[in-house]
């Protein structure tokens, strides 16, 4: 079942990959001159897309397990 966690750590990578752009880009709207309405709307549609981040984290880590144990 090599190929399984193989498989479990590219997508925790790619859900690792997301949650640092998430980070890095609330972190420039944090620091940009933006009226505080337009940085709140900016900063509310990058939850869904830190939400799917850790979503694929965690399921990389599930196949990873569950590779691990077959």
């Amino acid at each position: 079942m090599e190929w399984l966690m193989a498989l479990g750590f590219a997508i925790c990578l790619a859900g690792l990959g997301g949650i640092i752009h998430c980070i890095l880009r609330a972190m420039r709207l944090r620091h940009s001159a933006l009226p505080e309405s337009e940085m709140r709307s900016q900063l509310q549609r990058l939850v869904p897309v830190n939400y799917g981040s850790v979503l694929l984290s965690i399921l990389g880590l599930c196949l990873i397990v569950v590779g691990m144990m077959l």
